[in-house]
């Protein structure tokens, strides 16, 4: 049995579809490439007119774990350097608060100004601030001099001079009892309150001349105003509690008939010989305050 088969030579050497196919998308690859590189090099020639550097056509894109390093690498960095700036603040902050020292101007006479007081004491550092106030006498406007005539004992004023350093109010102390423009007798420099000439005229008004004096031996650091004042305290009130020696009884002891004005009679308590109040190392009457 003989088969004939109608394939001619031509239809033999014609491609089939699968090799169509692929010979199609070879070629369309190959377009694809070629239209890239001639994008690349406009890009390239529009760059180098312009002085920017352009990106190459192949260059890789950062993967998804790679950008979130980066993001979480920038974030770490900027919690650093915030870090860094609160703990240089606190610290400078530390300093400026250990820094800072005053001291106290007594003895001042109505119409001097912060500018004086600048001049008197800037000497011994840098002044971060200068305040006058007034305790008593007569309130005047700031600069405002008051006529000879018209001054008493009590116009005087006070100031506090505040330093930036810590050494500034240590040596301004040097200028205690030193005669200035301004200034009543002699200047009155102090590190507490305690150690102004208002405070001796409240202690001498209360409790007399001579507790000031007294004081000034038991507090460390007061001053001993009766250089400024005077010893006597003229032109001062001395009519408040006067100093008496106290007296040292025994209260476990009642007093024996008919002795003392505290002897009480039927069935009332025996009062101690001595019902007298002590007050600072002082005993006086007592009375309805």
């Amino acid at each position: 049995m003989r088969f004939t088969c109608n394939t001619t030579e031509e239809d033999l050497m014609r491609p089939n579809a699968r090799q169509t196919r692929q010979s199609t998308r070879q070629r369309q690859e190959k377009e694809d490439e070629e239209k890239e590189m001639r994008s690349a090099q406009k890009k390239s020639k529009i760059g180098k007119k312009k002085g920017k550097s352009v990106q190459k056509p192949n260059s890789k894109r950062l993967s998804l774990a790679n950008r979130h390093a980066k993001l979480v690498a920038v974030d770490q960095a900027k919690r650093t350097a915030k870090g860094k700036e609160v703990a240089a603040q606190q610290q400078a902050k530390k300093y400026t608060s250990r820094g800072i020292s005053y001291v106290y101007v007594g003895n001042l006479r109505p119409g001097i100004t912060d500018y004086q007081l600048h001049n008197l004491f800037q000497a011994f550092g840098k002044i971060g601030r200068i305040e006058i106030r007034c305790s008593g006498g007569q309130v005047t406007s700031k600069g405002m001099v008051l006529p000879q005539g018209m001054t008493g004992p009590r116009d005087r004023l006070y100031a506090t001079v505040e330093y930036d350093d810590s050494l500034g109010g240590l040596k301004a102390l040097n200028l205690d009892g030193a005669a200035a423009e301004g200034v009543s007798d002699c200047l009155v420099v102090t590190t507490s309150a305690a150690g102004l000439p208002e405070i001796g005229d409240i202690i001498r008004g209360r409790m007399g001349a001579g507790a000031a004096s007294a004081l000034d031996e038991r507090v460390p650091g007061f001053h001993d105003v009766r250089k400024v004042m005077g010893a006597t305290g003229q032109g001062l009130n001395n009519n408040g509690l006067q100093l008496e020696a106290t007296e040292v009884v025994d209260n476990s002891i009642p007093p024996r008939n008919g002795e003392g004005d505290d002897q009480l009679t039927g069935d009332a308590t025996i009062r101690p010989r001595s019902d007298r109040a002590k007050f600072f190392g002082y005993s006086f009457a007592i009375t309805v305050v």
